[in-house]
C-alpha cells in the first residue's frame, strides 16, 4: 500500500495520502508525522459516510473534491466501506491528479481485500499503547488551540511563526500549526518562553535538514 501512496506523490502538487478502510481505520498513510492515524481514522469516516449518503438518495458517487484556502481534497470510492483521499497545494493539476488518483483506485481496493483476508493484528495502525486514563487525563485543564491561535496574547507571534513555517512546508503550515500548538498546550501554558519548544515541534514536520535550518534562521528573530 505505501508503495502505491509514494508513487502518488511524486507527482507535482500532492502533499500526501491515506487510505480509510471501515474497521481496518487506515491502511496506508504517507502524510507528514502531525496528521496522526487517529485524526485521520475520524476524518475518513466522515468522507466515507457521505458517498453512503448519497448511495441513500439515488446517487452514484464515485469522488468529490473538498476545497480549503490552504489545501485541496480529493476523495475516491474505493468501495462500500473505504475511500482513498488525496491532499493537494491549492494550485495543483486538479484534472492530472484526479485521473491518476482514479486509475489507482483498482490498485488500492486489491490491496485493501488482501489485507481484510490477513489477521487483524498484522493490519491494525496507530493504536495507542499507552493507558487511556493517562491519553485523556486531565480534560478540564485542555486550552483550545485555535483561540490561542485566533485570540490569544501570542496570536501575532505564532501568524509569525506559520508564515515561516510556510516557506518550508508550504500550504499545509496552517494545519501543521494547529497540530503542533495543540501538542505543545499539552505540555504546558501557552507563555512566551515557551515558544522555543513550539519551534522544535514545528520544525520537525520539515522534514529537511537545510529548510529545518532556514526555519531556525528566520524564527530566532520572532520567538527570542
Amino acid at each position: 500500500m505505501d508503495t502505491l501512496l509514494n508513487e502518488l506523490k511524486m507527482v507535482p502538487g500532492i502533499l500526501g495520502s491515506f487510505v480509510y478502510a471501515g474497521n481496518l481505520g487506515i491502511t496506508g498513510s504517507n502524510l507528514p508525522s502531525m496528521f496522526r492515524d487517529e485524526a485521520l481514522r475520524q476524518i475518513g469516516g466522515v468522507l466515507t459516510r457521505i458517498f453512503k449518503m448519497g448511495d441513500s438518495s439515488g446517487l452514484s458517487v464515485s469522488g468529490y473534491e473538498i476545497k480549503y484556502e490552504e489545501a485541496l481534497m480529493i476523495v475516491k470510492r474505493v468501495d462500500a466501506d473505504c475511500s482513498f483521499i488525496i491532499i493537494c497545494e491549492p494550485t495543483a493539476n486538479y484534472p492530472f491528479i484526479n485521473m491518476t488518483a482514479s486509475m489507482m483506485v483498482p490498485e488500492v481496493k486489491a490491496a485493501v481485500e488482501q489485507l481484510r483476508k490477513a489477521p487483524q493484528e498484522q493490519v491494525t495502525r496507530g493504536i495507542p499503547t499507552m493507558p487511556s486514563a493517562q491519553a485523556r487525563e486531565p480534560a478540564k485543564e485542555l486550552i483550545d488551540p485555535n483561540k490561542v491561535i485566533k485570540e490569544g496574547a501570542l496570536a501575532p507571534v505564532l501568524d509569525r511563526m506559520k508564515v515561516c513555517l510556510a516557506r518550508s512546508i508550504g500550504p499545509i503550515a496552517n494545519l501543521v500549526l494547529q497540530e503542533t500548538v495543540s501538542d505543545w498546550l499539552s505540555k504546558g501554558p501557552p507563555a512566551k518562553n515557551r515558544l522555543r519548544d513550539l519551534a522544535n515541534l514545528m520544525a520537525a514536520q520539515i522534514g529537511d535538514k537545510s529548510q529545518e535550518k532556514k526555519f531556525f534562521d528566520e524564527i530566532s528573530k520572532i520567538i527570542e
